[in-house]
This record gives C-alpha cells, sequence and structure tokens, in this order.
C-alpha cells in the first residue's frame, strides 16, 4: 500500500474508502537469487559512526505502536499461524520498517552491510539494524526483496491510521498478510517468475465492465457455496461456479479479443493463487484469533477485527469494485470452500499449477 505517489497495484474496499495496496509482490530487484553476503561477516555497531546520542534519538524515530504492532504479529504467526500454514512459524520472515528518514530492519540473520546495529529490542526480543532512508515510497504493507531474502516492508502505522480510518487490528491483519506472501513464496520460489511475468507481458482488462459483471456472478456463487450448510449443496454451487466461468472466459475471448486470451486465464489463476491464498490466510488466523485460548501481548489492545464479515459483503458488489482486488475476493473464496470439498489441499498448496479453480476441479471428479 504506497502512500506516496506512485503505482499502486490494487483497490481495497474498507469503512467505504478505497485504499491503495501495493499487496503484490513487486520485483524492484529483479529475481531473488542468492547474494554473496560473506562480506558482511563483520558488523559493528558505528558502521554509521554513530554516538550514544544520535542512536537515542534514531531510536526513537521507531514508534513505540510500530514496534508493538510488530511484536504482536510476530506473536500471532507463532502461536497460532501453524494452525493456518503448517511450519509457518518457521519460516525467517524479515521486516524493513520505513519511515521519513531512516530505515529499520529486524528479522534479518545477517544483515545488508549498509545496516548498522542500533539496539536490541526487549520487546521484539531482536536486534534492530537501521540505515538512512534510500526507499522512495512509504507503504501501508509490501513483501519485496532485500539482499537475496524476501522481506515485508511496512511503515509505521500512525503515518496513515487516521488518513485511512483504520484501526490496528486492521493494520495487524494486513501486516500477517504480507508475512504469509514471505512463507508462500520461501515454498514456491517459482512463484517470484510468476508475478515478474505477470508484471511484465499481461495487461488485464479490469476496466471492462462485461468482465466484471460476469466475475461479480461468480462471487456470489462462492458466497453461497461458502454459505451452504451441506457438502452436497457447496459442490453444486462449485459446479455452477465452474460453469458460469468457462462461459465467462469464452465469451471474453470472443467479445474482446484484443483484451482477453489464454494469458488472461492464466494471470487469473496465478493471482487468485497469490492474493487469493494470502487473503484467505486473514481470514482463518482472525478466525484463531476469536478463540479464547488466544490472547495478544499486553501491549496491543485493540478490539478484534471482522475479517470474515468484510470479505462476505465484497463478494456481493464484486461487480461494482473493479481492480484487482476481484483477485483477492475470488481467490480467497475458492481456498474457504476447499477447507470442505478437499480438506487436504494445502499439502498442494505451494505446488505447481495449483491453482483454486484447479483444485476445485480435483475435489469435484475425486469426491
Amino acid at each position: 500500500m504506497c502512500m506516496e505517489k506512485g503505482n499502486c497495484l490494487a483497490m481495497y474496499k474498507h469503512n467505504k474508502i478505497s485504499l491503495l495496496l501495493i499487496t503484490s509482490l513487486v520485483l524492484l530487484c529483479g529475481s531473488l537469487n542468492a547474494k554473496n553476503l560473506s562480506d558482511n561477516a563483520k558488523k559493528t555497531d558505528d558502521t554509521m559512526q554513530l554516538s550514544s546520542e544520535q542512536k537515542k534519538s534514531i531510536s526513537a524515530g521507531l514508534s513505540h505502536d510500530c514496534r508493538v504492532l510488530l511484536a504482536e504479529c510476530i506473536h500471532a504467526r507463532n502461536s497460532i499461524g501453524d494452525s493456518v500454514w503448517n511450519n509457518w512459524s518457521k519460516t525467517d520472515c524479515p521486516i524493513n520498517v520505513i519511515t521519513k528518514d531512516y530505515e529499520y530492519l529486524t528479522g534479518f540473520a545477517d544483515p545488508p552491510e549498509e545496516y548498522t546495529l542500533l539496539e536490541h529490542d526487549k520487546l521484539l526480543n531482536a536486534d534492530i539494524y537501521v540505515k538512512k532512508r534510500t526507499f522512495k515510497q512509504l507503504l501501508v504493507g509490501s513483501a519485496l526483496p532485500l539482499a537475496g531474502k524476501l522481506a515485508v516492508f511496512i511503515s509505521p502505522p500512525e503515518l496513515f491510521i487516521d488518513t485511512f480510518k483504520i484501526d490496528m487490528a486492521f493494520c495487524r491483519i494486513l501486516l500477517l498478510h504480507e508475512m504469509f506472501h514471505v512463507h508462500q513464496i520461501n515454498h514456491f520460489p517459482d512463484g517470484l517468475e510468476g508475478i515478474k511475468a505477470a508484471q511484465l507481458e499481461i495487461k488485464y482488462p479490469y476496466k471492462v465492465e462485461l468482465n466484471n459483471q460476469l466475475r461479480g456472478e461468480e462471487a456470489v456463487i462462492l458466497k453461497k457455496a461458502i454459505l451452504a450448510d451441506s457438502k452436497a449443496d457447496k459442490i453444486s454451487q462449485i459446479e455452477l461456479f465452474i460453469k458460469k466461468r468457462q462461459l465467462r472466459r469464452e465469451r471474453m475471448k470472443k467479445e474482446f479479443p484484443d483484451k482477453y486470451d489464454n494469458k488472461s486465464i492464466e494471470f487469473e489463476k496465478f493471482q487468485e493463487w497469490l492474493e487469493g491464498q494470502a487473503r484467505y490466510t486473514e481470514v482463518k488466523i482472525e478466525e484463531q484469533m476469536q478463540n479464547p485460548d488466544y490472547k495478544a501481548i499486553p501491549e496491543f489492545r485493540c478490539s478484534r477485527g471482522n475479517t470474515f464479515e468484510r470479505e462476505m459483503n465484497k463478494l456481493d458488489c464484486l461487480a461494482q469494485n473493479s481492480g484487482e482486488e476481484s483477485d483477492y475476493a475470488l481467490g480467497w473464496a475458492q481456498w474457504y470452500v476447499l477447507d470442505t470439498l478437499r480438506p487436504s489441499w494445502k499439502t498442494e498448496a505451494f505446488a505447481k499449477n495449483a491453482a483454486p479453480e484447479s483444485l476445485l476441479r480435483k475435489a469435484l471428479t475425486t469426491d
């Protein structure tokens, strides 16, 4: 999510306002080739030649609210994340916080040489490294390459929380969304090439009214499948969804051959895999947070969110919400239905060609 001028990749609806998101994995640095970090073996806290007073001043630039948000998301992932995704808590997840003047890095075992050790944060129980800001944008959340690894890039919540009329519970879900992307791509590195290809080659017809209308009809069917009481009713709705989707694609190729082709279809599948899984993760981890056994860290004082309700409401009005948000919505809903129709789907989720619609088709044929 970009808070300064620049390319924003999706529209996110919340409290009747539009939020500009960068939640796709933007490959600013090309593919994630391993970087030789042997010259970084020597790390000292005087790389920037900081005095004690300077360190104290720079430390104050990383707000208490931001530290609490990071600590709570790390706590949530470590305590309940594995109930959503197997071994999620074991995936290294560096986080780079971009402020107006500095970048603060934590969770990186061998930080790039331009960062210097600032302090050990007791709340995070982790070292924090710092460098002068070079990243051009302030971000609510994105997952980007950093020195051969995928890292979460965010900016402190106080920079945008009032502007976008959101709360810390919503910020927590957004950050966990990006933390999942790190886990996702670590388990399926080929996804990076898919992102790169999609950004360079595909211009999806998000502004074609017919496509939006028909995708909206697909979303309504998926909502009915989620709400269906019986497995048989869910299957009936998914059969209808697959039929509707096939008819839409055939019609789009016929009526808009210059805007919609087989590459467009592959793009849909990829986006629903990439962002659909991350949005599904938002819904499922908040469901876990509703369990009385889950306790947020004491410093995180915020009411529980309503991600499931919010995302279900979006399915009703998807035809009016053009843009990449439709990929998130259609994606998570399919993954959610798969919990019932193919409970083992997560063992296949990071395999090649594991689009949710492909696994739904398998569920119908193997039921």
